[in-house]
């Protein structure tokens, strides 16, 4: 009798345990938020808007803007460790989305890189399972434009460390 009551309590202690265990493969390292929802949630400021159509729009803007001197790229290129943090996020996206895929890190490149401000990340990605079509096309947010040679778009990714 006692060595079924240990059997059980130990059975319950492992079950315990393994359910208390966080797997961190069922959580992206980060998010991915739009431009324009990033400018709303506050995670990027008018300042950051600008220096990143900036340096989209070929290192212009086309809004007269008083004052305006962009900040250089801090950092200049992105860590590797980020650079990982990004794609693993994409992988986990990618194959939430749809359960017949199997993405990896190769599948997913960083495209271009616009800059880190406070903290989350300004990028265009591309991968093996999108197609973008070439259109001509421009957002506008708080009277500052970004135009866009495809339908890919900024993404801004903010780690969940």
């Amino acid at each position: 009798m006692k060595k079924l009551i240990c059997l059980l309590l130990t059975l319950l202690m492992s079950v315990g345990y393994l359910c208390s265990c966080r797997d961190d493969k069922n959580e992206p390292p980060g998010e991915f938020y739009s431009l324009e929802k990033a400018y709303e949630k506050g995670l990027i400021t008018k300042n950051d808007l600008m220096n990143i159509a900036y340096y989209k729009n070929g290192n212009k803007l086309f809004e007269e803007v008083e004052n305006f001197t962009p900040s250089p790229k801090n950092p200049e290129t992105l860590s590797e460790e980020t650079e990982n943090a990004i794609k693993e996020t994409l992988v986990y996206i990618t194959n939430q989305d749809n359960s017949n895929t199997k993405a990896t890190k190769n599948d997913f490149e960083i495209y271009k890189y616009y800059g880190t401000y406070n903290d989350v990340v300004a990028i265009m990605t591309i991968n093996n399972f999108s197609r973008y079509l070439t259109v001509t096309d421009y957002i506008i947010i708080d009277g500052i434009t970004c135009y866009y040679a495809n339908s890919n778009r900024i993404k801004i990714w903010k780690s969940n460390k």
